[in-house]
């Protein structure tokens, strides 16, 4: 703790100090002054993709499609608008999720649309919303070193959640830049036993070239988290009033540990076919063009679940390890399962755009790839053979296309077969087309999304074996059908559509906490609605979710998920200081919401008892002075009003009674 507060002291005083000795400039992205001198701004950016439009813009960002390497640009958020949601699980798009109570610990998204398996690795994906992958990302070319940094800090010291976050990026010429990113998920725990260290680093070095173009980066994500097992009476939270340390819970020496190290490079060598100004799309290049490029990528992910069984649970003499876990297959005294997968991966792909960027069909092109993943787990014959690992390797195609016309339709397609392997068959679709009009010049578009997955089950849904839990399965492959039908009034700042979504074969956790493949299919209807209102100085921003699962005993959803805020908005000091004053809101139905096994790392179904139908209300306060913003919030403001409270958010995993919460942002272009 004093040591972060030291880094974070220094840190402020070389920024304010660097920020003190400007005195003119240009105005970055959000409008704030910053020191550009001239001979910056004459040495321009000459590259493959971006448009020399952009060399008047301090800082921009985008991320890279690594099948394709095309770039998205992506906004910079420097404002004071959502500050105090802090959680990744409220940000964006999304309404919230299922969690442990604890920050950095596993989660599983309420949105079921939104919920994915973005590593090979299945127990780190519970943590996916606080670890980084490649596809996640950020790139900045800036012409005056960027920095962001972000602080909060929750509870007294022997409790205390702390989130940081630091962003930095350079650029050493206008096309050779480097940058890092980290964040840090923590808290010692209000419960017994439920400290958890979640960290997620990525670095990177990028080279925009006129030709050529290259990415390189390195990821590391740490999930350290000591598991409890939960509270083991729901009423010392529900009907009574308790302080969180004295509540009893499951485990006492319990603990999951996950490192993931990740590097991977992204190359294309290119050649415009145009060179009109004209195809410029958001600064982005957008006529003719043809290119190769290759993709690389190489992880290692490991995890390692330990318990100690033999020891008393303090809380209850009386009360074992043994009455939580009903198996011990290799030691009825200890724990030490581990699990490690090793995955490369490499492919290769050419890319024509032969028409201008307002052509119904202005891009395809296509790749072959080799996917290689070894897997490893403890087994029992082990003992007599040594360690044993299991490779299986993947040898697929793709291919993508894309188009528009005019300003009225823009769609894109993208298809890719596994030909060869252990998942020779698997298919993955999808295909998107969004249809634009224009009343009174304020655009309208309807944009259609389709997606279809045939996948083989992942190697550890049907392989496993640990101290507490073992299974050998043969599941069938999954197929997944999805549609959507969106409408987006940007001008208005509405959001709103219709999504149905049928998977046959589907997979679950049943009540054992086993996985289980149902023989029929299960479906999910949604709808969903995003409005931002301003009435004067009073602004709402809310969304809404409503799904419906067309089987609750194996997929069981929130029937609507709120995540909402009502703030007054004004200027303490006008152009100066800005603050909002307000109160936001989660809350979901009531619903038989998953329970959590730390033995396996995974989410299961349970009919134990209904969770939800509690309005979770946080009090906060925003202030933004030029680059800093500041936030003080009040957490659980209900259980402060009316006392005790169902606010659970999983099966015996309550979240935080009342609390304050403060933190900042700052952002520097020094």
């Amino acid at each position: 703790m004093l040591i972060r507060t030291l880094i974070l002291t220094l840190f402020c005083l070389i920024s304010a100090t660097s920020f003190a000795q400007s005195k003119k400039g240009g105005r970055d992205g959000g409008g704030a002054k910053i020191n550009v001198p001239d001979s910056v701004l004459k040495k321009k950016l000459s590259s493959l993709y971006f448009d020399d439009s952009l060399n008047r813009v301090r800082v921009f960002s985008w991320k890279i499609n690594s099948y394709t390497n095309t770039p998205t640009r992506v906004a910079i958020d420097t404002g004071q608008r959502n500050l105090q949601k802090i959680y990744p699980f409220y940000k964006d798009e999304n309404v919230g999720a299922t969690y442990l109570g604890n920050i950095g610990g596993a989660q599983v998204l309420y949105d079921f649309f939104r919920v994915g398996a973005p590593t090979s690795f299945i127990f780190q994906n519970p943590y996916q919303v606080f670890t980084e992958t490649p596809e996640n990302v950020k790139f900045y070319n800036t012409k005056v070193p960027y920095s962001n940094l972000r602080y909060s800090m929750a509870g007294n010291r022997t409790e205390a959640e702390e989130i940081f976050g630091l962003t930095l990026a350079e650029n050493v010429n206008p096309s050779l830049s480097f940058g890092i990113n980290y964040n840090r998920f923590g808290t010692k725990g209000l419960y017994k036993n439920q400290r958890s260290k979640t960290k997620g680093f990525s670095g990177y070095v990028s080279y925009l070239g006129k030709k050529y173009s290259a990415y390189a980066g390195y990821i590391y994500n740490l999930v350290d988290v000591k598991e409890n097992g939960g509270i083991q009476n729901d009423g010392d939270i529900v009907d009574t009033t308790i302080k969180p340390s004295y509540i009893s819970v499951n485990l006492q020496n319990a603990s999951n540990l996950i490192k993931n190290n990740s590097f991977f490079l992204s190359q294309t060598y290119g050649v415009r076919l145009s060179s009109s100004e004209s195809f410029v799309r958001n600064g982005i290049y957008s006529g003719p063009l043809i290119l190769a490029g290759m993709y690389s990528q190489y992880s290692i992910y490991h995890r390692v679940y330990s318990d100690e069984t033999n020891k008393i649970n303090l809380d209850r003499p009386d009360y074992k390890v043994v009455a939580y876990y009903k198996n011990f297959y290799i030691n009825p005294n200890s724990s030490y399962d581990s699990t490690h997968l090793r995955e490369f991966e490499n492919r290769i792909y050419l890319q024509l755009r032969p028409y201008t960027d307002k052509s119904l069909l202005n891009l395809f092109g296509g790749g072959v790839g080799y996917q290689n993943l070894r897997y490893y787990m403890f087994n029992l014959s082990d003992y007599l053979f040594g360690n044993k690992k299991t490779s299986h390797y993947n040898i697929y195609a793709y291919g993508y296309a894309s188009g528009v016309f005019r300003k009225y339709v823009d769609w894109s397609g993208f298809a890719k077969l596994v030909l060869t392997g252990h998942n020779a068959g698997d298919i993955t679709a999808r295909g998107s087309a969004a249809f634009s009009v224009y009343p009174w010049g304020r655009e309208v578009k309807l944009v259609g999304d389709i997606k279809f997955a045939s996948e083989t089950p992942n190697f550890y849904l049907d392989n496993y074996f640990s101290n507490h839990f073992a299974w050998a399965n043969n599941f069938d492959r999954t197929v997944d059908t999805r549609l959507e039908a969106k409408l987006e009034v940007p001008s208005i700042s509405l959001d709103m559509g219709i999504r149905q979504a049928v998977v046959n074969k589907y997979i679950f956790f049943n009540k054992d906490a086993l996985p289980e493949q149902i023989g029929g299919s299960v479906s999910v209807t949604s709808a969903f609605f995003k409005k931002d209102i301003a009435i004067g100085h009073l602004h709402i921003d809310g969304q809404v979710l409503f799904q419906k699962s067309s089987n609750e005993a194996v997929l069981p959803l929130p029937s609507i998920a709120v995540n909402a805020g009502v703030y007054y908005q004004f200027n303490i000091v006008k152009n100066v200081l800005k603050s909002q004053f307000g109160v936001d809101v989660q809350y979901t139905n009531k619903y038989y919401a998953y329970a959590y096994n730390p033995a396996v790392g995974q989410f299961y179904v349970q009919t134990e008892r209904k969770i939800g139908d509690y309005p979770w209300l946080d009090v906060f306060a925003n202030f933004k002075w030029k680059r800093a913003a500041i936030f003080i919030k009040v957490r659980n403001l209900g259980e402060g009003i009316s006392g005790p409270g169902d606010y659970f958010s999983a099966l015996h995993y309550p979240r935080v009674p009342l609390q304050l919460q403060y933190g900042l942002s700052w952002s520097f272009y020094d």
